[in-house]
């Protein structure tokens, strides 16, 4: 977890290793919780969960079958955003 570079508000969510994204169980925009599955990662036929490291609004930078690498920006969080709130 780190901030994104480009907008100090947003918490950046990245890719703990090489790995083709299996599952994107969020939509752009989305209100997610704290702690909540948002994608799936597989790499040599296992499953990595990618979870929320705050609660709030997503935005997601990959898709399903995307090829990611090594601390590859997968989404990111603006923080603070209570779920269902605007």
């Amino acid at each position: 977890m780190a901030a994104d570079p480009e907008h100090d508000d947003l918490i950046s969510i990245s890719a703990p290793m090489a790995a083709t994204v299996a599952a994107v169980r969020v939509a752009d925009g989305d209100h997610v919780l704290r702690g909540a599955t948002v994608m799936v990662l597989e790499v040599m036929k296992m499953e990595h969960l990618i979870t929320a490291p705050v609660s709030g609004r997503i935005r997601c930078t990959v898709g399903v079958g995307d090829t990611v690498v090594e601390h590859q920006s997968l989404a990111s969080i603006e923080p603070g955003i209570a779920a269902g709130g605007t």
